[in-house]
């Protein structure tokens, strides 16, 4: 018996939304509403879903349409739903061949047996197989791959297709830097920053010292770049420093004392190896005292922890027996 299974969706919209309660079929004419065959509704609802089998016995050998139309609970009919089929008594009585040959070809079709041949091929009713395609002869741009098989009968496949893209890669030429330049804080614009006194080449290693003099105090940040021969710039290297106030002359011998990192998440170390320390304290920019630590010992390296401070500005003084050196410590 020959069948079709076919699933029916519905959805009838109207004044409403009356729920579907019938629905019918008919194969290429019209028998008129209410005289197709019936379809069974399980659960009538605003939108049906049903499986139903159709006998195609009776038909003739060939293309036909199935028609499928719905009714709500009204009786309003929908227009219908058209599907076509064909009904054809085939039997297959070729026996199975194995895949004996490969080819493929690159956009245009040069024929059968016109194109390269994949080597090698294990014979089998499939086959996979791995290949390497020169792309030296083919243009920059986008192409279209063609594979395709023959069986030992000597009956070739429909081609299987896919694109892929050519490009040329010139690797970029080597130039040398000719040129540096620095700013602080804000970018002045290319070419318009304070120049850099520099030896041409590939790579370059100069020291410079670089005027603070007219910068207030506090935080500020240093940018770094360089151009080549061909007027391009490269993107800046930025460094964080800061800016405190100069020591007077009474001061030099705290020069002796070393306080670092002024800018830190976690420890700063003061460091004497001349001038004894007797004390450390920590304030807050409004003057009060955030921790004091004493050095009974006379210790030349002590080690202040600020993990617990929250980020932003102190004011750290490190006492010796006559003196007091103040330093800010900025907290990230």
């Amino acid at each position: 018996m020959k069948q079709l299974i076919f699933i029916c969706m519905a959805c009838i919209l109207s004044i409403g939304y009356a729920q579907i309660d019938q629905a019918e079929y008919f194969i290429d004419s019209d028998p008129g509403v209410t005289l197709g065959t019936p379809i069974t509704i399980n659960t009538p609802g605003l939108d049906i879903n049903e499986s139903f089998t159709v006998d195609t016995g009776p038909l003739s050998n060939g293309i036909h349409t199935l028609f499928v139309r719905t009714r709500d609970v009204n009786g309003v009919w929908s227009l219908y739903y058209k599907h076509t089929f064909l009904v054809h008594d085939f039997v297959d009585t070729t026996p199975a061949t194995e895949i004996v040959a490969a080819e493929y070809f690159v956009d245009a079709d040069p024929g059968t047996d016109g194109g390269t041949d994949i080597l090698p091929i294990t014979s089998g009713f499939d086959v996979t197989e791995s290949l390497a395609i020169s792309t030296a002869a083919i243009s920059d741009g986008i192409h279209k791959l063609h594979v395709r098989v023959k069986d030992s009968d000597d009956r070739w496949s429909l081609y299987y297709e896919f694109n892929f893209l050519v490009h040329t890669f010139t690797p970029p030429v080597s130039v040398q830097i000719n040129k540096a330049e620095y700013f602080f804080d804000t970018d002045p614009g290319t070419n318009l920053g304070t120049p850099i006194a520099i030896t041409p080449g590939f790579d370059i290693d100069e020291t410079v010292q670089l005027p603070t003099g007219g910068l207030a105090e506090g935080l500020h940040y240093l940018h770094l770049r360089t151009r080549d021969e061909n007027g391009v710039w490269s993107l800046y290297e930025v460094f964080e420093f800061l800016v405190e106030e100069a020591l007077g002359t009474d001061d030099v011998l705290l020069l002796q004392i070393k306080v670092y990192p002024t800018v830190t998440s976690d420890y700063v170390t003061i460091d004497s190896e001349v001038t004894q320390i007797e004390k450390i304290t920590l304030y807050d920019i409004h003057g009060r005292v955030i921790s004091t630590m004493l050095n009974p010992e006379r210790r030349p390296i002590q080690q202040v922890d600020v993990r617990f401070l929250s980020n932003g500005t102190y004011i750290m003084h490190v006492q010796t027996e006559d003196k007091v050196l103040t330093k800010k410590i900025i907290k990230n």
